[in-house]
């Protein structure tokens, strides 16, 4: 029955392919350009230009006023309403300070405070320092948590002084930004050039938050699951068996090792490998003899469990060696290609990936048909470069 119950799991997917393939589904101007997963470029960007009664849309505040009265915002007066994107608000300090993503304010002292999250952490008390500084305006500020799925911030975000619907509101991209926009592309449907920017926008959040065609088939799969008692059976049997889910995980791994084996060969690099869905800072690097003079390795490693918060940079082979003034410049160049977080005790550089970051099913497919080792080809090149780039000069 388990034979039986993969061959119409994988049928299944194969008719929905093509469903995909006529509509036009897959072709998304953000995912070919690779920014998907940009919180500040893509995303922050996007909401903030319709959210700005004085965008490049020409619809004065029409979308400002739908999104008011979709998050049921009060006090808000969206005609002289001005919005900024990373908004500068001082020194970052225990309780203060920072970047606020999108910042809306009225001429008359409202404002709306928007913490942007698709796939980064939360900071230490980022919600808190956002809410002490809401606190500046005559009236009651409107701060809202943005995150793929509408979770409350994390206690390491408020503070532990800050209580969801109460301090603050968290709202989704799954189901209230998509409703939003919806309601948007309906009001410029007489405008195609918008209506359909805003059409590639909603695309993307459902293939973020897995409501493409992918949601229709998920269901056809859940139906024929429940068709009948041996499927369902079949099926619990297969979810429940660890020791099968963790072989399937390491035949992936297996094959990913050898992809990058292929690549470490040709570009004369060595590998070492350790991927673990069970510990920290499983991963992977890279290193030969230009990088091991420098004290250096190239790479890539999750910052949690279960493959999740993949990061790429160049790391120290041994931490307690004495800083290089080339370090400087490697990470000056990493930045310029990659963008880079502060180094630290055991980074020179490093960013998070933003093609690869969380790995699900998806990613998992990728790395067992060779999509992610190309990829990592590609910036390994870019990283050998910059070495040596500036050794040549």
């Amino acid at each position: 029955m388990i034979d039986k119950l993969l061959d119409e799991f994988n049928a299944i997917p194969k008719s929905y392919k093509g469903v995909a393939e006529l509509s036009g589904e897959n072709f998304n101007l953000f995912r070919l350009l690779r920014v998907e997963y940009d919180e500040v470029k893509t995303h922050s960007m996007f909401l903030a230009e319709l959210l700005n009664p004085r965008g490049t849309h020409g619809q004065k505040d029409v979308f400002l006023k739908l999104f008011v009265e979709a998050m049921c915002i009060k006090n808000i007066d969206t005609k002289t309403s001005k919005v900024k994107v990373e908004h500068k608000i001082g020194t970052k300090t225990a309780t203060e300070g920072g970047r606020i993503d999108i910042f809306i304010q009225d001429s008359v002292g409202n404002c709306i405070i928007i913490e942007n999250k698709i796939y980064a952490g939360d900071q230490e008390n980022q919600m808190l320092r956002y809410a002490n500084y809401g606190k500046n305006f005559e009236k009651t500020p409107q701060l809202l948590y943005l995150t793929l799925w509408g979770k409350d911030a994390s206690e390491l975000s408020t503070g532990k002084k800050l209580e969801s619907s109460k301090d603050y509101k968290s709202i989704s991209y799954s189901k209230d930004i998509l409703l939003w926009l919806e309601n948007c592309r309906t009001e410029v449907s007489n405008h195609p050039i918008l209506r359909e920017g805003i059409t590639q926008y909603i695309n993307l959040l459902k293939y973020l938050t897995y409501q493409t065609t992918n949601q229709n088939m998920n269901t056809e799969i859940v139906d024929n699951i429940f068709s009948n008692e041996e499927k369902l059976n079949a099926y619990l049997h297969l979810i429940s068996n660890n020791s099968v889910k963790n072989a399937v995980y390491n035949r992936i791994y297996q094959k990913l090792e050898s992809d990058l084996n292929e690549i470490a060969n040709r570009l004369k690099l060595q590998l070492v490998f350790s991927m673990d869905r069970e510990k920290l800072y499983s991963g992977f690097t890279f290193f030969n003899e230009d990088t091991k003079k420098l004290n250096l390795k190239i790479s890539y490693s999750f910052l949690q469990k279960y493959m999740q918060r993949l990061i790429l940079g160049f790391a120290y082979i041994d931490p307690k060696t004495p800083k290089m003034p080339i370090h400087q410049k490697i990470a000056q160049q990493f930045t310029s290609k990659f963008g880079s977080k502060p180094s630290t005790d055991w980074f020179v550089c490093y960013e998070n990936h933003k093609e690869y970051e969380n790995w699900g099913p998806i990613n998992h497919e990728r790395a067992n048909n060779g999509e992610i080792a190309k990829h990592i080809e590609g910036e390994l090149i870019i990283m050998l470069g910059i070495i040596q780039n500036i050794e040549n000069e």
